[in-house]
C-alpha cells in the first residue's frame, strides 16, 4: 500500500511510504531487509514516483528521498534472499528498477486488519458470542469468535459476502475487556489435554464481565477486567498422562516424528495430514512413566516412539537400545505464551524441544520461543502393520481392540516332538483371544500384509502384569544382549522367516542377531528344553499356527500317555512329559 506522505512539501512529485498490508511494516530508507512498523520511526523510506516510458508501456521508478547514504537511490528488485532495496543508483533504470502500481480492489469493502467486528445480523451488547476479532494473512481472513474462542478461516471471496459492522468502543477500558474476554474465551474448559481445569470459577467471572460490557460504564469494565484476569490466572492446563500422544508444533502445523530410515528426530513432517497420520506409527510417542507434579503443574514422561520402541534421548537425538536406561525424563509444561500448548523441558542438556528450519528437532533455552510450542493430541487408535509373511507379534501398555480381519493368539506353552530324537524344529501352543487384548499381553497376529488400526479403550491403573507364558514383551527396543543377561539359563527365539527342517518357514528363530524391536513379543524357552532347536515354527492352519493343544474347545485331538491311557484334550493342563497327540509323539512342557 502506497501512504502518501503528508507532511513534506520540499518536492514537487509528492512522497509516498510503501507499507505491506500483511506484515503492517514499512519499508526502510536504508533497506528492505531492515523493516520499521511505523513511519514515525523516522526511518521509513519515503519514496518519489516517478513515470517511465518503455516502449510504450507504462512504469514507475521510486526513488528514495530520506536516509542517510540512501537519498537518490531507486527501489531495487535484488532477487534471492533480498527482495528489494533502496539500493543501486544509476542514471538509466534497469528492468529490476521498473514497477507497475495497480490498485487492490478486493480488500476496499472488507474490514481492517486486527479490529472488532460483527457480521451478517444486528448487533445487540447481550451478544458477546458474535463479536469476532479479525485478522488477516495471505488473503485470507482468521475470524476468532468472542465467546466460543473458536477460530474460522475464509477467503476474500467469502469474507466479501458477508455484512461487516465495525464494533463501536466507548472508551479503553471497554475494549481491554473485551480483548481479555476473547482471550479467556480461547482457554477450553475441560478434561484431557489442551483443555484447562477451572480453579477460579471462571464462568462467573464471564458472566460478570457479559454484564460489564452491556452497562458500558468505565467503573465497571475496569472492575471486571480485574477479577476476570485474577480468575484467568487460576486456570491451569491439564497435564498428560501415560499414555499415546502425537505432537503438533504450533509455529508449523506440523507433527514430530521419528525418522524411520535414520532411526532419528525429524520435524516438520511434510507427509502427514490429518486424514493420513492415523496410518503413520512414526509420529506417535508412548509418554511412559508419565508422573504429575501438583507444586508446578507439570508432567515427567519419558518419551517413547512407537514405531521402532526408541526413547528421545535429548532435544535433537534418540537413545539407541545398548543405552536405553540412559533414557531420561522430559519435563512437561504448559506453554509460556500459546494457549493449550506444551512445552518440553529437557533438564540435562537445559533445553527446550523445537521445530527445526530443516526438518530436525533442535534445542532452544527459550520457553517463550514460539518454535518450542507443541499441541499434544491422544492417539486413540495404533496403526500396527503385519508384513507379508502374514504374521507379527504385538506387546502394549494399553487394552485394545482386535480389529476385523486380524488374529490375535496368545501363547500358552511350547511342545518339541522327540520323533526325530533330534529335531531341527519345535512347535508353540497358542489360544486365540476374542475381541481385545489386554495391557501386558504379547501375542501373534495374523492377516494379510497390511496396516491395521487397534482401538485403545483403556489404560491399566497400575504396573503391566508380570508375564508367566514362554511368549514375552518389550516396549523399548532392546539389545539382545541386554536380555540375556537377565534371563540366564534361557534361549531367545525372535519371529522371522528362515530355514529349518530344510525348507523356508515363518516361525520364532534362535539365529537372530540385533536388538528386539519396541512394542513386539519374543518367545523365551528355558534352555534344557530348546537345546538343539533352531526354531519354534508357524504353520498355515485354520487357526493360523501348528496349535498342540491349542484349538477351539471340542476341536482339539485326544491326549494319550505312552501307554495308551487318554488323557483329555488340553495338553497344556497336563504334568511336563511324552504324550501322543495325533499319531505324534511330543514332550510337554507346562509353564510354570
Amino acid at each position: 500500500q502506497l501512504i502518501h506522505v503528508s507532511d513534506d512539501a520540499s518536492y514537487v512529485e509528492p512522497l509516498y511510504y510503501i507499507y505491506n498490508v500483511a506484515s503492517g511494516n514499512f519499508v526502510a530508507a536504508v533497506t528492505a531487509t531492515r523493516i520499521v512498523s511505523t513511519p514515525e520511526e523516522g526511518e521509513a523510506g519515503q519514496f518519489e514516483m516517478t513515470g517511465y516510458d518503455v516502449g510504450g508501456a507504462g512504469y514507475i521508478t521510486l526513488t528514495c528521498r530520506n536516509g542517510s547514504g540512501k537519498a537518490g537511490d531507486l527501489l531495487t528488485n535484488l532477487g534471492g534472499s533480498s527482495d528489494i532495496s533502496a539500493t543501486t543508483l544509476s542514471a538509466t533504470p534497469t528492468d529490476n528498477q521498473l514497477w507497475t502500481v495497480g490498485k487492490k480492489t478486493d480488500l476496499a469493502t472488507l474490514p481492517v486488519n486486527g479490529k472488532y467486528y460483527y457480521k451478517g445480523r444486528t448487533y445487540t451488547a447481550d451478544k458477546p458470542d458474535d463479536i469476532y476479532y479479525v485478522t488477516r494473512s495471505e488473503g485470507d481472513f482468521v475470524l476468532q469468535c468472542m465467546g466460543t474462542g473458536e477460530t474460522t478461516a475464509m477467503t476474500l471471496t467469502q469474507a466479501k459476502a458477508e455484512t461487516w459492522t465495525e464494533l463501536s468502543i466507548p472508551f479503553p477500558e471497554y475494549e481491554d475487556l473485551l480483548w481479555l474476554y476473547h482471550r479467556v474465551a480461547l482457554h477450553r474448559i475441560g478434561t484431557g489435554v489442551g483443555c484447562y481445569t477451572d480453579n477460579g470459577n471462571i464462568v462467573s467471572a464471564k458472566a460478570a464481565a457479559v454484564a460489564a460490557l452491556q452497562g458500558r460504564t468505565e467503573s465497571q469494565c475496569l472492575s471486571q477486567y480485574t477479577a476476570l484476569s485474577e480468575a484467568l490466572g487460576k486456570l491451569q492446563l491439564n497435564m498428560p498422562t501415560t499414555g499415546f500422544y502425537r505432537l503438533r508444533n504450533v509455529m508449523t502445523g506440523k507433527y514430530l516424528s521419528m525418522n524411520k530410515a535414520v532411526s532419528d528426530i525429524v520435524c516438520p513432517v511434510e507427509s502427514i495430514t490429518d486424514a493420513g497420520k492415523e496410518q503413520d506409527a512414526a509420529s506417535i510417542f508412548y509418554f511412559q512413566d508419565c508422573t504429575y507434579v501438583a507444586t508446578d503443574n507439570t508432567a515427567t514422561p519419558r518419551m517413547l516412539n512407537f514405531s521402532n520402541g526408541l526413547y528421545l534421548y535429548a532435544c535433537n537425538v534418540v537413545c539407541y537400545p545398548e543405552y536405553q536406561n540412559d533414557a531420561k525424563n522430559f519435563k512437561v509444561q504448559a506453554h509460556a505464551s500459546d494457549i493449550g500448548a506444551y512445552s518440553f523441558y529437557y533438564n540435562d542438556t537445559d533445553d527446550y524441544l523445537a521445530c527445526g528450519t530443516r526438518y530436525s528437532a533442535v534445542s532452544k533455552t527459550m520457553a517463550e520461543d514460539p518454535t518450542t510450542s507443541w499441541y499434544l493430541e491422544e492417539v486413540g487408535r495404533l496403526p500396527v502393520t503385519v508384513s507379508i509373511v502374514r504374521y507379527a507379534t504385538l506387546y502394549l501398555p494399553a487394552d485394545v481392540t482386535i480389529p476385523t480381519g486380524v488374529t490375535a493368539s496368545a501363547v500358552d506353552g511350547i511342545t518339541v516332538d522327540t520323533n526325530p530324537a533330534t529335531p531341527e524344529s519345535g512347535e508353540a501352543n497358542v489360544s486365540n483371544l476374542s475381541g481385545s487384548i489386554p495391557a501386558g499381553t504379547p501375542v501373534i497376529l495374523q492377516a494379510t500384509a497390511g496396516t491395521y488400526l487397534f482401538e485403545i479403550t483403556s489404560y491399566p491403573s497400575t504396573d503391566l502384569p508380570a508375564v508367566a507364558t514362554p511368549l514375552r514383551g518389550v516396549l523399548a527396543s532392546t539389545s539382545l544382549n541386554e536380555v540375556e543377561k537377565d534371563n540366564a539359563d534361557n534361549d531367545i527365539f525372535v519371529l522371522m522367516k528362515g530355514t529349518v527342517d530344510g525348507s523356508k518357514q515363518v516361525g520364532f528363530f534362535r539365529d537372530y542377531i540385533g536388538n528386539l524391536s519396541g512394542f513386539k513379543a519374543f518367545l523365551l524357552v528355558a534352555d534344557n528344553t530348546s537345546s538343539g532347536i533352531k526354531a519354534f515354527l508357524l504353520t498355515s492352519t485354520p487357526d493360523g499356527i501348528d496349535c498342540v493343544g491349542g484349538r477351539e474347545e471340542g476341536m482339539a485331538d485326544e491326549v494319550y500317555t505312552l501307554d495308551g491311557v487318554p488323557m483329555g484334550r488340553e495338553l497344556r493342563k497336563l504334568p511336563k512329559g511324552i504324550y501322543v497327540v495325533g499319531g505324534k509323539r511330543v514332550l510337554n512342557v507346562p509353564v510354570e
